[in-house]
Formats: structure tokens, C-alpha cells, sequence
């Protein structure tokens, strides 16, 4: 087991992450890198790769083309909505994360609109 950040295999135990209540034990242990000092949870045997884990592309996919086809119809869903209609556990935040990002890449990230302040006749002298 090498440290994620810098490859290292030198490493000690730090302790574990999780909870323990009433006999359940949802914990798992906790390494500290020797040489850069990064703290990090070992990696499940089925998701030998740090970048294995999260959610797959295809469902980040599904995500976005649902909120640009309600968006065009012009009735938004909620990030709720949409998260629940994925499931998988996917949380309201996350669908958030993706949107957002989605519309930065393409430029169409949403604008405040900010009203203009009234015109009155005391600013009559101030324009030229």
C-alpha cells in the first residue's frame, strides 16, 4: 500500500475513521505517510484506485441531460429532484457540484440580474 499523494510505501497507523455505538462498527484504519506527512484511509479491495472511486461518468451524464431538458421545456427541476430521480444515494450537493460546473465549462453559468437604480430628477445635472 503506497501513500496517494507522493507513492511512498513507508507509513504507520493513525488511528481510525468512523463510528462505534451500541456494538455496530463502521470504522476503518487510518495511515500516515512518514515522508509527506499525509493522512489517508487504505482503499477497499474492490476500488484498488483512488480515482475508481465516486460516482461514474454515465451517471454524472444522465444527471446534466435531465437538467437541460427540463430547463428547455422551462420547467426547472429542483437539485432534490433530480437527486432523488437518479438515486444511488447521490445527494442534493453533489447534483449541484456537477450542474454548476456543466455551465462553467460551457460559459452559461447564470448571471445575477441586478435592477438599475430609478432615475430621478437630481441626477439630471449629473449627466452630459
Amino acid at each position: 500500500m503506497n501513500c496517494p499523494l507522493c507513492d511512498s510505501d513507508q507509513y504507520c497507523k493513525n488511528g481510525f475513521n468512523g463510528y462505534k455505538h451500541e456494538g455496530y462498527t463502521n470504522r476503518k484504519q487510518r495511515y500516515k505517510c512518514l515522508l509527506c506527512n499525509y493522512t489517508y484511509t487504505r482503499p477497499e479491495a474492490s476500488t484498488a484506485n483512488y480515482k475508481n472511486w465516486g460516482y461514474s461518468e454515465e451517471v454524472r451524464t444522465r444527471v446534466i441531460e435531465i437538467f437541460r431538458n427540463k430547463r428547455k421545456k422551462g420547467k426547472p427541476l429542483s437539485y432534490r429532484k433530480i437527486a432523488s430521480l437518479i438515486g444511488g444515494g447521490i445527494t442534493h450537493g453533489t447534483v449541484r457540484n456537477w450542474i454548476v460546473t456543466h455551465l462553467e465549462q460551457m460559459d452559461e453559468r447564470p448571471t445575477k440580474k441586478v435592477k438599475p437604480a430609478p432615475f430621478t430628477e437630481d441626477d439630471a445635472g449629473y449627466l452630459v
